[in-house]
């Protein structure tokens, strides 16, 4: 297993996607896990030919039950303003982007160069 970034701080959680669907976890690993599961064997396998399937993922600056935020691309865009719209003056400054390929639906992955 790689070295991925699983230390628990309360002013952050992680953000992980896939072509297929999004998960936010306190830790990296755990969002890839969620994303794997979601996947399905079924299809991690068909993108087995690619080496797995891709998941990027990032460090998003708040905790995970304290801010709403839209997604746009497979990526956090803009926090929600009280009416639940995407406010455009305050973007999301996610950071600390990782790409991996997920080879199976309990999250075992492989860095993506």
């Amino acid at each position: 297993m790689n070295d991925i970034d699983n230390d628990i701080k309360p002013e952050r959680h992680f953000f992980a996607s896939t072509a297929f669907d999004w998960a936010i976890a306190e830790t990296r690993q755990e969002a890839i896990n969620r994303v794997a599961k979601a996947a399905g064997a079924s299809v991690i396998k068909a993108q087995g030919v690619n080496g797995g399937l891709y998941v990027w993922t990032c460090e998003v600056p708040c905790a995970k039950d304290s801010r709403h935020y839209s997604i746009n691309h497979y990526a956090p865009e803009f926090y929600l303003d009280d009416e639940g719209k995407p406010d455009q003056s305050q973007p999301v400054d996610f950071r600390n982007t990782q790409q991996y390929l997920i080879q199976n639906t309990k999250g075992h992955v492989v860095v993506k160069d």
